[in-house]
């Protein structure tokens, strides 16, 4: 009898100490860099980050850390349509999830060093995911497979005019040379059912109107890199030190540039509109602005835990934050009443 009272009390023992690590490593994985956060039809919330660390939080519950079958660095996630989940990262890795984010598998990976930075899904089959040095693959079978492109109509036009003199001597050649000037594409995302918005290194704003199977780069506004693109009726471009632009839709190259000014020259990292109508702007500062149409300067709001947040999702009605510092949240501000 005695040896079953031991067995159990150190049976007992065992799951606590279980436990008590499991919530010591949450603990730890939710004040880690976290990269990207989104929903998954409203129902829940995930965010990834580096070593493959992903999160996962169901409305009104607390947040779980999820088994990664990978630990390189994650930059982005994606929960386009009923409850599948992908997410790309360092080393031209591809993972998905076929069950809302609460199990994954690696679904692709590049041979290459470069990172993916983006994925976009324009139905359950047909995907695109971008990343540096010009990275693009498509998937049209729901991930089975991924076929490399290439888009030379994306670089500047001094390149594109050099690449065409090339082009007459050799194609061996005209193929490594647009390889090697492929830029950095930093994010992705649609501007209505079939157009799409690039944005990334040296000044790049592209527009696409076939899915991305050809490219249109836009008249440059600014010659630094972009790194995130917000569209819903207006188009929010914003980068480097502080460069943030508006567009009303459609664009083109005619389309007039508005800049939004903030008070700090930091690098804007995302850009999310809320149910008021009105946006907040976040980047590698603890402040945080507002900004709203016919404005030409952001106005600051408040200071956050973090010195830089990377992404942002709308959930449980809060904003949900992750960036240097992991996980954070602010309220989110009631609409106005309907007149």
């Amino acid at each position: 009898m005695k040896l079953v009272k031991c067995f159990i009390l150190i049976l007992c023992a065992n799951l606590v100490m279980q436990v008590a690590k499991a919530d010591a490593k949450l603990a730890l994985v939710k004040s880690s860099l976290l990269l990207d956060i989104t929903s998954v039809n409203q129902q829940a919330l995930i965010a990834v980050g580096e070593r493959g660390h992903i999160l996962r939080k169901k409305s009104a519950q607390p947040w779980q850390l999820v088994a990664s079958p990978s630990d390189i660095t994650l930059t982005s996630v994606t929960a386009p349509h009923h409850n599948k989940v992908w997410a790309v990262g360092h080393q031209g890795t591809i993972l998905m999830s076929p069950d809302a984010g609460k199990t994954w598998q690696i679904n692709f990976k590049v041979d290459t060093d470069s990172p993916f930075m983006d994925i976009l899904f324009f139905d359950e089959n047909h995907g695109v995911a971008i990343g540096a040095y010009g990275l693009f693959y498509r998937t049209l079978d729901g991930g089975k497979s991924w076929n490399k492109e290439v888009h030379p109509s994306i670089l500047l036009l001094d390149d594109q005019t050099y690449l065409a003199d090339v082009k007459t001597e050799s194609d061996e050649l005209y193929k490594e040379e647009v390889a090697a000037l492929q830029p950095h594409l930093n994010q992705i995302t649609l501007l209505n059912q079939n157009r799409l918005i690039m944005v990334g290194e040296f000044g790049l704003i592209a527009t696409s109107d076939d899915k991305g199977k050809s490219w249109q780069r836009l008249d440059e506004i600014y010659v630094g890199s972009f790194f995130d693109v917000s569209a819903q009726s207006q188009v929010i471009v914003s980068g480097l030190r502080g460069h943030i632009f508006y567009s009303e839709q459609p664009l083109n190259q005619s389309t007039q540039w508005q800049s939004i000014k903030v008070s700090e020259p930091v690098n804007i990292n995302t850009a999310i509109k809320l149910p008021d109508q009105t946006w907040r702007l976040f980047g590698n500062s603890q402040t945080y602005w507002k900004w709203s149409v016919g404005m030409q300067q952001a106005e600051p709001v408040a200071q956050l835990k973090s010195k830089a947040i990377i992404s942002a999702a709308i959930f449980d009605q809060k904003i949900w934050l992750v960036g240097d510092k992991g996980l954070e949240q602010i309220e989110l501000p009631e609409s106005p009443p309907i007149q």
